[in-house]
């Protein structure tokens, strides 16, 4: 099932990403207006019962996470003057308001350089846990990319709880994102 979400934040700035063009043709948008930058997520949602040991997180949508993945959250503290903070449609599990919180569920307890197996028909996105290394996916390539995101400067309050993606928790959250794409078909 896909479904977008729009996000529009004020917490990306010109030159803190670095995503190529095709990439950024599948994870939707990025638009600059008015001083915001908006992000559209296209989201595929996969519900596996149990998904594989590695090192990797995933955005968290529903009750609780898959069974062996650990819960946790980013908080962002968006900018205080002239937050422009929207959303619509689908989004994953967290709060979105002046500030944001995002829920993810991480795979902790693996090895990032032993492959694991997942549907690699279209490309999908993984974010790297505990280092910038990705998980290595059997029969996919990956790139590694990457989003700094300018929070509050002034009495900053990101914080980061449980388990979460690589890069929250240093400055301004530098979050890893592992982009892959099947090197073969099936």
């Amino acid at each position: 099932m896909v479904e977008i979400g729009t996000l529009a934040a004020t917490v990306i700035e010109r030159h803190n990403f670095h995503i190529r063009a095709v990439i950024i043709d599948f994870l939707g948008k990025f638009g600059k207006k008015s001083g915001a930058i908006i992000m559209e997520l296209r989201c595929i949602w996969v519900r596996f019962s149990i998904w594989i040991l590695g090192k990797y997180c995933i955005y968290k949508k529903g009750e609780s996470c898959p069974l062996k993945l650990l819960p946790g959250d980013v908080k962002w503290d968006d900018e205080d003057k002239n937050n422009q903070n929207k959303k619509t449609g689908t989004l994953p599990d967290g709060i979105y308001d002046a500030d944001t919180v995002i829920e993810y569920c991480c795979s902790t307890s693996g090895d990032a350089n032993v492959p694991i197996s997942l549907p690699t028909l279209k490309p999908f996105f993984l974010l790297a846990y505990g280092s910038p290394q990705c998980q290595q996916v059997q029969w996919a390539v990956t790139s590694n990319e990457w989003i700094r995101f300018d929070t509050e400067d002034r009495g900053n309050l990101d914080h980061e709880r449980g388990a979460y993606p690589y890069g929250a928790g240093i400055r301004d959250h530098n979050i890893t994102y592992c982009y892959y794409q099947g090197d073969r078909l099936f």
